[in-house]
């Protein structure tokens, strides 16, 4: 899966991005497009590696206050919280949640610590991880 989006960059700095690349195709002007690229690289990758740090203490913390407060909910369950920021009842079970209910009861559980909000979506209710949510919109 691809983890850096360099098109947040090219848009921020678009004026030079079609510059260059004007300037690559009537005067062959490799070097400074090359130059250009490297650096949305560069701040791209600096910028995914900061978030991944951030996501990856994000998830240690609620991994350690789910641990203490709700001992019963594995770590397994935590990282399903942690690969989008919602999550519907029937996406946690597994090998050690079988119930729906228990996914359901679990979800609660953790929306009455904070750690998620649930949100009926037409019939469906879906539990929303709000730090990795604001974490995630943040720029």
């Amino acid at each position: 899966m691809p983890i850096l989006y360099l098109s947040a960059y090219i848009i921020e700095n678009k004026d030079d991005y079609y510059h260059l690349l004007n300037n690559v195709t009537t005067l062959r002007n490799w070097r400074e497009w090359i130059l250009y690229m490297l650096k949305a690289i560069e701040e791209t990758s600096l910028y995914t590696v900061k978030k991944i740090t951030e996501i990856d203490y994000l998830f240690h913390r609620t991994n350690d206050l789910i641990s203490r407060k709700l001992p019963h909910i594995r770590k397994e369950t935590v990282e399903k919280i942690f690969e989008q920021p919602y999550i519907s009842p029937k996406k946690i079970l597994g090998h050690d949640i079988r119930s729906l209910n228990t996914a359901k009861k679990y979800l609660r559980q953790m929306e009455e610590l904070g750690i998620m909000t649930s949100q009926k979506i037409s019939k469906e209710i879906i539990f929303l991880n709000l730090d990795l949510f604001n974490l995630l919109s943040e720029t």
